[in-house]
């Protein structure tokens, strides 16, 4: 077992899950699908998406914008890497 996947909580497991799900791959999540997708409370989500997007679990760019599991994310639930949202780069 990777020391990633040790240091998961059964919380951010779980979120981190339900945006690996295929309902949430290429769209992301709003905190709201999120939470009672993870079947986790709105609290829990209030605490722990936060530590998810610092670590890099998860990608959020500001409030009202969908949740994205990220590459170290999937990796981190031991799954291979499969559609990553690109951010749009500016010339």
């Amino acid at each position: 077992m990777a020391e990633t996947e040790q240091a998961l909580k059964p919380s951010q497991r779980k979120l981190l899950q339900a945006l690996a799900s295929e309902e949430f791959r290429e769209a992301g999540a709003s905190f709201t699908e999120l939470w009672k997708t993870a079947e986790v409370s709105d609290k829990t989500a209030t605490h722990t998406l936060p530590w998810l997007v610092e670590r890099g679990y998860a990608q959020h760019i500001k409030k009202g914008d969908p949740y994205f599991i990220t590459e170290l994310g999937e990796e981190a639930l031991g799954e291979e890497p499969t559609f990553l949202p690109q951010p749009i780069l500016e010339e």
